[in-house]
């Protein structure tokens, strides 16, 4: 046999050898992308989950502002509910929260339930209790604890009316 023929053998066999390598390697990426796809899908979620309690407590904080946070005969109020339980109603129904999973259900905190003085602070607080998509998996790979503590959001205010 020849020297060229068994540089060539050799040259054909390295080929082969890293054809293997390559699938080896695909199938130690595919585990780190399906968790990467889980993480991101996780992150997204609570950020659309934070934004919706955010808006929800700023249209609370905004109608106390105009109306006064409890008192029933205020206008518009045609249900006899609280602000607050209006509010808690948007995000949470039925015992299941509406914007994502949540491990407790919200609570709800607007005052003052009547408009004293104009240019007072007319707040809605909502604390959530996220809960994560990805679970062990989110853990694991070390997101958990950015995603576990409870969203909790203040908006105020000025008052505009007095009744």
């Amino acid at each position: 046999m020849s020297l060229d023929r068994i540089r060539e053998k050799v040259a054909n066999a390295r080929i082969n050898n890293e054809e293997g390598s390559d699938i080896i390697t695909t199938l130690f990426m595919i585990p780190f992308i399906i968790g990467l796809i889980f993480v991101l899908i996780d992150v997204s979620s609570y950020f659309q989950t934070r934004s919706t309690v955010q808006n929800a407590a700023r249209d609370g904080a905004r109608t106390v502002a105009l109306y006064g946070g409890s008192a029933s005969n205020i206008p518009l109020n045609t249900t006899g509910k609280t602000v607050a339980q209006v509010t808690l109603s948007r995000i949470y129904a039925n015992g299941k929260c509406l914007s994502s999973h949540c491990t407790a259900a919200p609570t709800v905190t607007c005052g003052p339930s009547k408009a004293i003085s104009l240019s007072a602070d007319a707040y809605c607080t909502i604390t959530y209790h996220y809960q994560s998509v990805g679970g062990t998996l989110v853990q694991w790979l070390g997101f958990r604890g950015l995603l576990d503590a409870p969203i909790n959001v203040t908006s105020t205010f000025k008052v505009e009316t007095q009744y």
